[in-house]
Parts: C-alpha cells; sequence; structure tokens
C-alpha cells in the first residue's frame, strides 16, 4: 500500500492534535484534539478524501476517528459477480 497519503494524512494531524495513533493497514487514524481545532481539521481532512467515523466529546476535548477513503478503496475490491447477484433476483411480492 502507498504510505505517502498515510504520511501526509498524519502529518496534518499532527499539527492539530495532542494525539495520533494510525492504523495504516486499514488507513484510519484515531485523533485527541481541542474542540477549537476540531472544524479546521476536518476541513483540510476532507479536501483529501477522508472521512470522520466517529466523534466523542470528552471536556473540552474531541476523540475522533477518521476514515481515508481513498485507501479504503484498495482494501475493498468487489468482484463483478457481486453486483450481478442483485440484479438477477425476480422476487415476487
Amino acid at each position: 500500500m502507498d504510505q505517502r497519503p498515510i504520511g501526509l494524512i498524519k502529518s496534518i494531524c499532527e499539527e492539530f492534535c495532542d494525539c495520533v495513533l494510525v492504523d495504516a493497514s486499514m488507513g484510519s487514524f484515531l485523533v485527541y484534539i481541542k474542540k477549537r481545532y476540531y472544524q479546521p481539521l476536518s476541513s483540510r481532512l476532507g479536501q483529501l478524501e477522508v472521512v470522520e467515523l466517529f466523534k466523542n466529546k470528552r471536556d473540552n476535548r474531541y476523540v475522533v476517528l477518521y476514515q481515508a477513503m481513498e485507501l479504503v478503496d484498495d482494501i475493498i475490491q468487489f468482484e463483478d459477480d457481486d453486483f450481478e447477484d442483485f440484479e438477477d433476483d425476480d422476487l415476487d411480492w
């Protein structure tokens, strides 16, 4: 897997966050961030196609789990047969 997007996202998170945990195999990032930095960080990550999966407020800080969607496409691959299964269903209601 290409490590460049992970390194870029991690460095952006480290600019704003007190703590950054990275799961490089899945392209996910768990951050502990002050409330005032949450919106700027989310905006920058959104430009890189990073989505927020979970957010929990703790005092004046957030614990947030982000997922890099570019990396998910590399991990999850569907076969053409999977889509044909849904089209061939003839259900009589």
